[in-house]
């Protein structure tokens, strides 16, 4: 088991006390982890949806670039909103290597 999943499944698990809830959680953070990138749609905020992506350096993350909104606005530009974001969060990432 890689550290950074060992610490967030000991903060799920203080944190979500169901279950279920806790298994689909971690489930939720793999897939993100897997994929670089986190979408979210109705989830905390009722219509907001966006994309977030990770800025690293020197192989850690130290920043996202994250785009929200209304989610009638920008879940019909989903795709082009997480290409730009993953864009950025590229560049970004190249600037501080360069650094």
């Amino acid at each position: 088991m890689h550290p950074n999943q060992r610490v967030r499944d000991q903060y799920l698990g203080s944190h979500i006390q169901d279950a279920h809830e806790r298994i689909c959680a971690q489930s939720d953070l793999a897939r993100i982890v897997r994929e670089g990138i986190a979408f979210a749609s109705n989830d905390v905020t009722p219509d907001l949806g966006g994309v977030a992506v990770p800025v690293f350096h020197n192989e850690k993350q130290v920043a996202a670039i994250a785009v929200a909104g209304p989610t009638a606005r920008i879940c019909s530009r989903l795709d082009e909103i997480a290409h730009a974001a993953i864009k950025e969060a590229h560049r970004v990432t190249e600037r501080l290597a360069s650094m």
